[in-house]
C-alpha cells in the first residue's frame, strides 16, 4: 500500500496518463460503397446495371433495360448520375441527370424521353430502401419496382 502511494506521490504524470481517454476508432467504411453489377426484374421491365456509390453521396448508373408495353418491345441504353445514403439497414437513391445512347421501339429509333421514362417504371429510386443483404460480395435491396440484386 504503501508503495502505491509513494508512486502516486512521486509520479503524478502517471496518474495524469491513466486520465486520458483513447480516441474513439474511425467507424468502420459504409459497405456499400463501391461498384456493383445490378439486376432487377418486374413485370414492368428489367435491368442490368453498374452503380457505383461514391464515399460523398455521389451515384453513377449504366444502364440497359428492356421491356414490352402496349404489344411494344422497348429497349434503351443509358447513364444517370445522383445521390445516395444510407447505413447497412436501409438507404435513400436518387437519379437526377440522364445521358441516352440509345432507344428503341420494335427494333426502330425512339425518343430519349421514352429511355427515361422507361428508366422511371423500374422505380429503383426511393428512400428507406429495406436492404436484405449487404456484405462483401452480396447487395440487394427492394425498391417499388421490385428486388434489386447486385454482386462485386
Amino acid at each position: 500500500m504503501k508503495i502505491a502511494l509513494a508512486a502516486l506521490v512521486l509520479c503524478p504524470a502517471l496518474l495524469a496518463a491513466g486520465c486520458k481517454k483513447k480516441p474513439l476508432p474511425p467507424p468502420p467504411p459504409n459497405p456499400v460503397i463501391g461498384e456493383w453489377a445490378c439486376t432487377i426484374r418486374s413485370d414492368k421491365a428489367k435491368a442490368k446495371f453498374d452503380a457505383a456509390f461514391a464515399e460523398n453521396g455521389a451515384l453513377t448508373v449504366k444502364m440497359s433495360i428492356s421491356a414490352t408495353s402496349e404489344g411494344k418491345e422497348l429497349a434503351a441504353r443509358l447513364d444517370a448520375t445522383g445521390s445516395w445514403a444510407g447505413n447497412s439497414q436501409a438507404f435513400t437513391q436518387r437519379l437526377d441527370n440522364f445521358t441516352v445512347h440509345s432507344s428503341t421501339s420494335n427494333g426502330d429509333g425512339a425518343s430519349d424521353s421514352a429511355a427515361k421514362s422507361l428508366a422511371n417504371r423500374l422505380q429503383i429510386e426511393g428512400q428507406d430502401l429495406a436492404i436484405e443483404k449487404l456484405d462483401d460480395t452480396d447487395f440487394v435491396y427492394v425498391t417499388k419496382g421490385g428486388t434489386v440484386s447486385c454482386k462485386r
